[in-house]
């Protein structure tokens, strides 16, 4: 198991990444295109 700390995150993925990333998922269940 790889446990990462909130620095580590932050330096590789930002706050724009997070709301991007979260766009596209809703996007994705909203279209009916995943398996919850």
């Amino acid at each position: 198991m790889l446990v990462l700390a909130k620095e580590d995150i932050k330096k590789v993925f930002t706050m724009k990444d997070a709301i991007d990333a979260a766009k596209e998922a809703l996007a994705i269940h909203s279209g009916g295109k995943c398996v919850v």
